[in-house]
């Protein structure tokens, strides 16, 4: 049996230096085991700026990919993802047609008999995963959004009708959005920018307002002149006066009057805008799909691909077959613009503002594929955005200081509100920066505010309410820091 060991016993004394000892061998484990290895300020201002880049970057690639987000999209579309897309093995599988010619002849019928709710359920009974609508048909179906009239012998109201409408053409382009399939693409080309109908012998005059040109530019042009000083709040055609003497109050004048006068014409001003934003509504979804699974596809050198038949349906709409204009803010581009600025400035509906918004985001968007290296940190602007957002200013300089405000809080997406913000600045402020960040310390530095003269005028501030406001001592010391981290 081994001796019991005597316990060691220590003293105050030394129980004191062993306590030190351990707390600070603890406090030695949380320093660096080498003090040469402590970062110098120029080293921790760098490993901060490299985080600050990493993190940017994470975002940058958030941002891009955020589909939903960029076009401002309810929901993506199927063919966004390859292995679901339903058109992936057409080659294999060559079963997606267009609705067969018995089909759209019986939806002819229904639409020269003046039969619309009856025209729409051939639509949705023929439109299924094979089977898709073509452009004449699509076609005829805005031109029922536009000319349909309230009929007292029918159980429908006209926003029924619409709805009805929007409902075919939005079921058409989920099911069959612009994907692989070289035919829907055509099919889609064709809805967009062939010619409408004319209308032949009846009192429309659609001849002023370029219908050859196809869907969009006829519904942006009627648009504009809507919201011009020439329009008229009644109708541009009066049914009575136009009506033959032996024709009115009876049977045969009112067939009459369905075939010849039930017309665009003969809405009021009010109705007349309102068919055609619904039709841009249902347009415009068909080219923020189409833009979504363009940028799916094509993620590298976007700037050439936009050049070749394959690019997406709005360069059609803004450039046409003028492939060597693309990227160029033509009048098409032009002409939305204005319409955009117009609405805001005469406080039209929420609901238009909105659907012209999507429009300008989306025109956007286009042009920043252009762009050299534009998938890479996103946003990464340059003249094509640059050029654009010069044009934009140049048609908003010219309104009131109220309605440019506010025009620059309805800009999406945010990176073309910064440019156009700072040209606002530079035009506002006597400055050469080129950065809105240095062109306010720059401000705050030289208490420019004082040169101009004051008055009792109240400034009204647009303020997000989601950006949490940090209160800071000195702004431009604030802002300078973040300057250097850039």
């Amino acid at each position: 049996m081994s001796p019991k060991r005597k316990k060691t016993k220590v003293s105050s004394n030394e129980e004191g230096e062993m306590k030190l000892t351990n707390e600070k061998n603890v406090d030695d484990q949380n320093k660096p085991h080498n003090s040469e290895n402590c970062l110098s300020e120029e080293e921790l201002r760098a490993l901060k700026r490299k985080n600050f880049v990493k993190a940017c970057e994470q975002v940058s690639y958030k941002e891009y990919y955020n589909y939903a987000k960029r076009f401002k999209l309810v929901y993506l579309p199927q063919c966004i993802n390859g292995s679901n897309c339903n058109h992936k093995n057409v080659k294999n599988s060559p079963n997606i047609n267009q609705i067969p010619s018995y089909a759209e002849e019986s939806f002819h019928i229904e639409i020269k008999s003046g039969t619309w709710c009856e025209a729409l359920e051939v639509c949705f009974i023929c439109l299924t995963p094979d089977q898709y609508l073509s452009a004449n048909i699509l076609k005829n179906i805005v031109e029922i959004m536009l000319n349909a009239h309230d009929d007292p012998d029918e159980d429908f109201t006209v926003s029924y009708l619409l709805e009805k409408c929007q409902q075919v053409l939005s079921q058409q382009f989920s099911t069959h959005p612009p994907c692989l399939m070289k035919t829907i693409r055509k099919c889609y080309i064709d809805f967009l920018t062939s010619s409408m109908d004319r209308k032949d012998n009846t009192f429309t005059n659609r001849d002023k307002f370029e219908y050859n040109k196809g869907v969009v530019k006829y519904c942006m042009n009627r648009l504009e002149y809507e919201l011009s000083l020439e329009s008229n709040d009644e109708p541009l055609v009066n049914e009575y006066e136009i009506t033959p003497e032996e024709m009115k109050d009876s049977v045969k004048g009112l067939h009459w009057q369905k075939q010849k006068l039930e017309l665009y014409e003969t809405l009021k001003r009010e109705d007349r805008i309102n068919r055609i934003m619904a039709v841009l509504e249902s347009v415009i979804e068909l080219l923020q799909f189409d833009l979504v699974i363009w940028l799916s596809r094509y993620n590298n050198n976007t700037g050439c691909h936009i050049m070749r038949s394959h690019r997406p349906l709005m360069a059609f709409v803004l450039w046409s077959d003028n492939i060597l204009f693309t990227g160029a803010v033509n009048n098409n581009c032009r002409q939305i613009l204005r319409i955009f600025s117009y609405m805001v400035h005469l406080s039209y509906p929420e609901e238009h503002i909105r659907i012209m918004t999507m429009w300008l985001n989306s025109i956007i968007q286009t042009f920043y594929i252009c762009e050299n290296n534009s998938n890479s940190d996103y946003p990464n602007t340059g003249k094509y955005c640059n050029a654009f957002a010069k044009e934009f200013y140049k048609i908003i300089s010219g309104l009131p200081r109220e309605s440019v405000l506010k025009i620059l809080q309805r800009v999406q997406p945010t990176y073309m509100q910064n440019i156009l913000g700072t040209l606002h600045l530079q035009s506002t402020i006597p400055t050469t920066k080129d950065n809105i960040i240095e062109i306010v310390i720059e401000f705050l530095e030289n208490s420019q505010w004082t040169k101009y003269p004051t008055s009792n005028i109240d400034l009204e501030m647009f303020l997000d309410n989601s950006i949490k406001i940090r209160k800071v001592k000195s702004m431009s010391n604030y802002l300078s820091k973040i300057l250097q981290c850039i």
